[in-house]
Formats: C-alpha cells, sequence, structure tokens
C-alpha cells in the first residue's frame, strides 16, 4: 500500500501540537501546584484550594498533584483529606517511602496512633533502611507506652541516621526517652 506508515503533513503537525500543548500544560502544572503550596504557607487557604480545583481532570492521579494535595491539607491541618489524599498516593506510588510517612501522620491526626502505627509497621517491611519510619514508629511506641519498643525503634533509627539524635531532643513524643538521648548526644562529636 503506497504511504503506508507514513504521515501526512497534517498528522505531524497534529503531533507536534498536542506535544507543544502537553509541554504547555506540564508547565502549567507546575505554576499551580507551586502557587497552592506557597499560599497555603502564608495562611491562603482558600486559595490554596482554589488553585487545586484549577487542575485538569486527566492530572489529578498525577503523583506530584497527589503529593502537593498531601501537603496542602497537612499545612491547613485537614487531616481526613490529607488522609484521603495520602491513600491514593500510596495507591499510585506504593514505592514512595514519603508517602507512606505522610499517610501515617494523616492517620495519626484523624483517628489515631495506634493505626498510624499500623500504617507504619507495614512500610518498615518495605522499607526498612529508612530512618524517619523507625523513628515515627518510636514516637508512636512512646506514646503508647510501650518504652521497650520505643528504644528498640529509636535504636535503629540513629543507627541509620545519628542525626535523628538531636531531633528527638525537640520531640515531644519522645519526651519519655530524653534523659537517654541526651546522653547519646553527649557523646557525639562537637563541631569545631
Amino acid at each position: 500500500m503506497p504511504g503506508a506508515g507514513k504521515m501526512s503533513v497534517g498528522q505531524n503537525s497534529f503531533r507536534q501540537y498536542e506535544s507543544s500543548h502537553r509541554i504547555q500544560l506540564m508547565a502549567s502544572l507546575k505554576w499551580i501546584l507551586s502557587y497552592a503550596c506557597g499560599y497555603a504557607e502564608l495562611g491562603m487557604y482558600e486559595e490554596a484550594k482554589h488553585e487545586l480545583a484549577s487542575i485538569e481532570e486527566a492530572e489529578l492521579e498525577n503523583p506530584a498533584v497527589l503529593e502537593t494535595k498531601v501537603y496542602v491539607y497537612g499545612v491547613m491541618k485537614e487531616w481526613v483529606s490529607m488522609e484521603t489524599y495520602a491513600i491514593t498516593l500510596c495507591e499510585k506510588s506504593p514505592d514512595n517511602e514519603g508517602a507512606w510517612i505522610h499517610l501515617a501522620y494523616a492517620r495519626r491526626r484523624a483517628r489515631s496512633i495506634t493505626e498510624a502505627r499500623m500504617v507504619l509497621l507495614g512500610a518498615v517491611a518495605r522499607f526498612p533502611e529508612n530512618a524517619t519510619i523507625h523513628y515515627n514508629l518510636a514516637c508512636y511506641a512512646a506514646q503508647l507506652d510501650d518504652l521497650c519498643e520505643a528504644r528498640k525503634c529509636f535504636d535503629t533509627c540513629i543507627a541509620l541516621n545519628p542525626l535523628f539524635i538531636i531531633e528527638a531532643l525537640k520531640d515531644d513524643d519522645l519526651e519519655p526517652l530524653w534523659p537517654e538521648v541526651a546522653e547519646l548526644k553527649a557523646k557525639l562529636p562537637s563541631k569545631k
């Protein structure tokens, strides 16, 4: 068949237009997400929601959009909405460690520490080298008065990242461990 496999000038022009349009949409999406975060950080919550509402339907399950929604609703302390988007983000990007951490945080605020802990127990099996997950498990265990488990999780955390020793001394969730953490901090090399 003559001309089979060849694109006509019209088809080629349409593909170039489609590609150009897609690039413009992606640039526009980046601005929308940036504006939404900025408005939320400034406490301009209605404006942040307005930006999020302007996202095209085809982009609603884009991981960048979901991450932004999780962040914005977290800043606004709308825990149920944060949890909803974090669940979808975990479904769409199951290898995104941060998604699981955000889901646990939202679940803690929307429901309970026990339910948040369950999220992270599943996540730690997938991401055993993530110090933040171990740190948050230590926080949850301490808040549930399981200090033995809190110590174990915290020890694993600082084996992965000793900088969490400094963070722990500012975290009320770990207050029951502060005397032990202060001893660990005293053993850290001092900055000169």
